[in-house]
């Protein structure tokens, strides 16, 4: 028999296994869901020893659908440490082989990070895709949940369970939104955790959202960096790091400083008002000396400051009055003083 099901517009509902006269095949149910993605799939489930379902995902991985995978890691231990410990047995030794074949495929896949709070049982597919849906229910992808136990097995027993499919992003994204927290570990009771686990976890999220290697850490200085870069006071950065003296900001980041004070500068320089425009003294102006001093670079140079062409305009002087000689804008903040104290 296979899944029949009760279909209510973006709703669709199943009941088995058949094995307890029910009227589905839930495995059928969610390997066709699962061989429905094509972008992304999203496992969150208790416990996968069913080989059937196994298979399922690792064909859509095969196929180039993202898949990320957690599950419960207690199903994945024993409840007491085995004798021999190279030995493949156990209650949950099939829950093993399974996750190590997941593994060996390449398929992303963690163990739950809140011990003994994890219940949940749902498959996110194609998130945020016009194809989206979520398969969720009281079915753990067991053999036991399913009706599958095979006859005169180790497991013996099988549960009524049911299969719902919600089509549409909008329940689809609240439980991406749930596995997302489950993936970072902030779901539950149990989700504050320890400035090591945060530091721990980051270069694992840096590489999902593909960015280069970098630690945790390396935030902090690269906020610093940017913000001594664009000019914000030396005691506002350390204040932010929590340094407890400037001196401790200015060693670490002297190397950032001669910047910082090339542009202070620069600024300052902006803010020099022209002057006695009778004063036909120009400053030497051009802070990188090129090999020729072309109309064209000058011309260039002067669009970039208004205010020397303007002073240049007042006298009745030429564009070549600007001359080369000057390297960095200290020495173009010492020329303008000049110019000042001149009567310019």
């Amino acid at each position: 028999m296979v899944a029949m099901g009760i279909v209510v517009g973006g709703l669709e509902f199943y009941a088995g296994p058949v094995t307890l006269a029910a009227p589905d095949d839930l495995v059928a149910v969610i390997c066709d869901f699962v061989g429905g993605a094509r972008h992304t799939l999203q496992v969150a489930v208790q416990e996968l020893d069913s080989r059937a379902i196994a298979a399922a995902i690792l064909a859509a991985s095969g196929r180039g659908v993202r898949v990320r995978i957690i599950l419960e890691g207690d199903y994945l231990k024993e409840g007491h440490p085995q004798l021999d410990p190279w030995a493949a047995t156990g209650a949950y030794e099939e829950n093993r082989v399974i996750h190590s074949a997941l593994l060996r495929a390449g398929v992303d896949v963690i163990t739950d990070l809140n011990p003994a709070n994890f219940h949940q049982k749902f498959v996110v597919r194609d998130a945020g895709m016009s194809s989206a849906a979520v398969l969720t229910g009281s079915t753990n992808f067991t053999l036991t949940d399913t009706g599958t136990n095979p006859p005169g097995g180790e497991q013996v027993g099988d549960n009524l369970n049911h299969v719902v499919i919600l089509h549409g992003q909008s329940a689809s994204g609240q439980y991406q939104a749930e596995f997302t927290r489950l993936r970072e570990g902030t779901f539950g009771d149990l989700h504050e955790r320890s400035p090591e686990y945060v530091t721990k976890l980051f270069p694992r999220l840096a590489k999902e959202a593909g960015l280069r290697p970098i630690r945790l850490h390396d935030l902090r200085h690269g906020a610093a960096s940017l913000r001594l870069a664009a000019g914000v006071e030396i005691a506002a950065v350390s204040k932010m790091l929590g340094h407890s003296s400037i001196a401790i900001t200015a060693d670490t980041y002297s190397h950032l400083l001669r910047g910082v004070g090339r542009q202070a500068a620069g600024a300052a320089m902006s803010l020099v008002p022209r002057g006695n425009p009778q004063n036909t003294g120009v400053p030497t102006f051009f802070p990188q000396e090129p090999e020729t001093l072309t109309e064209a670079n000058r011309t260039a140079y002067l669009d970039e400051h208004p205010t020397l062409a303007a002073a240049l305009a007042a006298r009745g002087l030429p564009q070549s009055a600007v001359r080369s000689g000057l390297r960095s804008p200290y020495d173009t903040a010492k020329d303008w003083g000049a110019f000042v104290a001149f009567g310019c």
